[in-house]
């Protein structure tokens, strides 16, 4: 039961990587480099990303502390928006430019209907028309029961987006995690989020190994040479009873479990 929740639960932030709200725009998102606290991978839009067992997740800690990645399991950050955000009613921007008449700095104001989404100042955000996104830290947030803005501070000019969609950024690194319970198995799967909150979310999962599909390639590897051609992803999770007495001759129950896993937002 616990393998069965952490499928599905890793299943559905996989399949949604690299949504944007408008559409796929892995080559057209632009990144504030003003964000406070990059952790989560926020400072390089990339849909999905593993980290083999020698290779540092972002955010994240390798080590026996509670909390903390075991060593030689694999990681996995996935990118998207979360939920189904809202309609731009309207965007206006104050420009600085050159002598040339080029934009050298912008600061944009986002307005979209109050009751279809909750942002706060230090949000990260995702906001996109067909044409691009932008993705930054949410400050100057004023509106009332009808409208709210939203503005982005970061300075950069980037693609004009009158109209759109805005939504709160999930950018998520999936582990796991010592939980500190050996009486349970002393591992967990857990999460942490762009905004640095680390979660346990599934006992007993005790390692995650995970390869991907690059375009129509017949093998899983577990290092793509580019990620933005993956199009599947096999995550094999093994898990334990919490229970230290389930196997016949005592001891505990150990499994492993595979599930194939396709990209809804394939950018090749």
């Amino acid at each position: 039961e616990n393998t069965r929740t952490a499928f599905e639960l890793l299943a559905r932030d996989i399949r949604q990587a690299g949504v944007t709200g408008c559409g796929v725009l892995s080559d057209r998102v632009f990144v504030s480099d003003d964000i406070s606290d990059p952790v989560g991978g926020v400072t390089d839009w990339t849909g999905i990303r593993g980290y083999d067992h020698n290779a540092t997740a972002p955010g994240v800690t390798t080590g026996a502390a509670t909390g903390n990645r075991v060593a030689g399991t694999h990681a996995i950050l996935v990118q998207a928006i979360t939920g189904t955000g809202a309609r731009l009613l309207d965007v206006d921007s104050d420009a600085e430019y050159d002598e040339f008449g080029n934009v050298t700095s912008e600061e944009r104001h986002y307005t979209f209907p109050t009751p279809d989404l909750d942002i706060d100042d230090g949000d990260i955000v995702v906001a996109c028309n067909s044409g691009g996104a932008a993705v930054f830290e949410a400050s100057g947030v004023s509106g009332d029961d009808d409208e709210t803005t939203v503005t982005d501070s970061s300075g950069r000019p980037y693609a004009d987006l009158p109209d759109g969609m805005i939504a709160l950024l999930n950018s998520t690194v999936w582990y796991v995690g010592n939980n500190g319970r050996p009486e349970e198995g002393g591992r967990s799967l857990y999460r942490r989020r762009s905004d640095g909150t680390t979660e346990e979310v599934v006992p007993g999962i005790t390692d995650m190994q995970i390869a991907y599909r690059q375009g129509d390639d017949a093998n899983f590897v577990a290092s793509p040479t580019n990620w933005a051609e993956v199009t599947a992803v096999e995550v094999t999770l093994t898990a334990v009873s919490l229970d230290d007495r389930g196997g016949r001759e005592g001891g505990r129950i150990e499994r492993s479990f595979p599930s194939l896993i396709g990209l809804r937002n394939i950018r090749i």
